[in-house]
């Protein structure tokens, strides 16, 4: 294996001004940009351009993505979502913003466009994904591509939504295409091209027929798409990753490319490679000795969670992950194990000159996280057999500062009238596996936002008196009003010491979850649901609410009544009349977040979200107090309503019963 060669894309995706609103495009075309750009599936940078681009624009779009992808000898993905227009029989043209139906010369030809991308020199190849009306015209003339400057050296293959003289519907082939490689295609090949991807999308498109194009050159096995997801699902405890396949082959082809491979790297193998290579000084070589110690070490933690971890799920794998701040791809069960220790072995910033502090600390959280003495009895064995005890140690005391699921929780809800500043909050210092369950209510003579804000010092300060010897209460949820919810941030809450977020993990949720009534009994039975698939998707499971999605809020809500937008929603502006879209969208989803009003502006929060997923939410919490070192990031921009599946069980008391002040 040599190092994988470079892939940079483009995707377009512009409303034509003279045709129908397309109210999906913007969401598909984040959709495939982020597939594309994901390190596990596309592994590919790029751009993505939106909105109101003109002719002119993706012209020259598309003339520096050639030019960046011929100067690093990169493979080319080019995509094009929107409107299209067939001239004659068989010429495909884009619509742009100021395109005019039928007028070719407003339009973008994009066979003929495609015909002049191959002929860039240096470019390794070209492959183009059209989700347009007619897209199977998206074609280039051959006898160009044989003739040209790169004489048919040039691979190309093209992705067509529809056939010829078929519609294109509601974006439909970019959402199946995106879910589809989200999902990963049952069977053994690590990479999926054009004709492994045509049976289930035709499978799953009743309305238009998918077709592809392929023209072979001379570097066959470059255009693949995206990785096989349920290739990289098949690793296995005991065996070593994607990760640290990919780095082990990199050090190689950096000191010794003809190091003899064996069939599949063992303990025993990698041990005879760091013999030799620790023979050498320089510094590849020592590349390579790192390298091998760090995966066998990963391999040796892996062996540890499988005989001595018992039953470790999904979930509390992710609850380590958060606690140990080790970010990774969206995998599940064994994968995901096997991806995080090498992760924390292998990328993971060192603590402290330490390289192994990462992993111990991933492992310890997961001891932790498991909560069984046999656990952490094992752990300590592993780490004096290891000489990682000073490390575990560190881990321990390092990972006592961040809340458990087994810590008390003081949980706040504003009781009384649904909208406004509360003049009431019940508190409940829950404790999870006892029925006693300590509580008071809370009152203010006038509601104001200082009074909030007094409510909660007064009913922390009761929950700290109530806490028992040992106890730590590290975590606060808050259910408010909507229209309090909106803006309000009470990490910012000052006790008169430290504000309440450098303290406590703060998370809001939404008072009107715990209201009595069939209504709201549904509504949290399908927040549980929710909560199962946003847990089991993988891939980031947020769906993203635009502008042109709220230009009509009852067309909005009629696409939620059908079960649109099902998993965590995001909206990527604040709306004018944000208080009424959050009424509407906190009835069908149990986790939203939505831009502050200080952070209307930023640019980079949706991106931070995304990177940062499975470390939310309590990466909200790590950026709230990284501030106290001067640094700041998009999270800070913020706002969230959080109902995770601790806090639906919560709303059970509620099914039956009103909370009254």
């Amino acid at each position: 294996m040599t190092a994988q060669r470079p892939r940079h894309f483009l995707v377009v995706a512009t409303q034509c001004d003279g045709e129908d609103h397309l109210p999906g495009l913007d969401t598909a075309a984040m959709q495939l940009s982020d597939m594309l750009a994901a390190p596990d599936l596309g592994a590919a940078t790029g751009e993505l351009l939106l909105h109101d681009a003109n002719d002119t624009e993706i012209r020259q779009a598309v003339r520096a993505a050639a030019d960046r992808a011929a100067a690093e000898g990169a493979v080319l993905i080019l995509a094009f979502l929107g409107h299209g227009f067939l001239v004659g029989d068989s010429t495909l043209y884009y619509m742009a913003h100021n395109t005019e139906h039928d007028k070719p010369t407003g339009g973008i030809d994009i066979g003929a466009l495609l015909g002049e991308v191959v002929q860039h020199l240096g470019i390794e190849g070209v492959l183009a994904v059209l989700d347009t009306c007619h897209s199977g015209a998206g074609v280039p003339d051959v006898s160009r591509i044989v003739g040209g400057v790169a004489q048919g050296r040039t691979d190309l293959a093209v992705l067509m939504s529809s056939a010829a003289n078929q519609r294109s519907y509601d974006m439909a082939f970019t959402f199946a295409l995106t879910r589809l490689v989200r999902t990963g295609i049952g069977g053994t090949a690590e990479l999926l091209f054009t004709n492994d991807l045509i049976p289930p999308l035709r499978a799953s498109l009743t309305r238009q027929k998918p077709a592809q194009f392929v023209f072979g050159g001379e570097n066959a096995g470059l255009l693949w798409l995206a990785r096989n997801r349920t290739h990289a699902s098949s690793a296995i405890l005991g065996s070593i990753g994607r990760l640290g396949r990919t780095e082990l082959e990199s050090a190689l082809d950096a000191w010794d490319p003809g190091y003899p491979r064996p069939a599949g790297w063992s303990t025993a193998s990698l041990g005879e490679l760091r013999a030799v290579a620790a023979l050498s000084t320089d510094f590849p070589a020592k590349h390579v000795v790192r390298v091998v110690d760090a995966i066998t070490l990963a391999l040796s933690a892996a062996d540890l969670i499988r005989t001595g971890f018992g039953e470790v799920s999904t979930r509390t794998l992710r609850c380590a992950a958060q606690r140990a701040r080790v970010f990774t791809q969206r995998l599940s069960g064994s994968a995901l194990v096997v991806e995080l220790l090498e992760q924390a072995a292998l990328r993971v910033a060192t603590v402290g000159g330490n390289p192994w502090q990462p992993l111990v600390e991933l492992v310890t959280a997961l001891a932790i996280e498991t909560g069984t003495p046999a656990c952490e009895t094992r752990l300590r064995e592993w780490a004096q057999s290891r000489g990682l005890v000073a490390e575990l140690n560190d881990a321990y005391t390092a990972l006592a500062a961040t809340p458990t699921r087994s810590d008390p929780k003081l949980v706040l809800v504003a009781t009384g009238k649904l909208a406004g500043w509360p003049k009431s909050v019940r508190a409940w210092l829950l404790r999870p596996g006892t029925t006693t369950v300590p509580q008071k209510t809370f009152t203010c003579p006038r509601p104001s936002p200082t009074s909030a804000e007094q409510l909660v010092v007064r009913a922390l300060a009761w929950a700290h008196s109530e806490r028992r010897p040992g106890e730590n209460l590290r975590s606060v949820d808050i259910a408010v009003p909507t229209n309090v919810l909106a803006d309000w941030n009470p990490r910012e809450v000052d006790d008169g010491q430290y504000l309440l977020g450098a303290r406590h993990s703060v998370l809001t949720q939404w008072n009107g979850r715990l209201q009595r009534g069939q209504l709201q009994r549904r509504m949290n039975d399908s927040a549980r649901d929710a909560v199962h698939r946003i847990d089991n998707d993988p891939d980031v499971p947020i769906d993203w609410v635009t502008q042109a999605d709220l230009r009509d809020v009852r067309e909005l809500g009629r696409r939620l009544k059908l079960g649109g937008f099902p998993r965590a929603i995001g909206i990527d502006h604040r709306p004018a009349n944000l208080t009424e879209v959050l009424d509407l969208l906190l009835q069908y989803s149990p986790v939203l977040l939505w831009p502050s009003a200080a952070g209307a502006t930023d640019t980079t929060w949706q991106d931070e979200v995304r990177k940062r997923w499975d470390a939310l939410p309590g990466e909200f919490t790590v950026a709230f107090r990284e501030q106290a070192n001067g640094r700041t990031t998009g999270l800070l921009s913020v706002r969230t309503a959080w109902h995770d599946a601790d806090w639906l069980e919560f709303c059970r008391w509620f099914d039956n019963r009103e909370v009254r002040s």
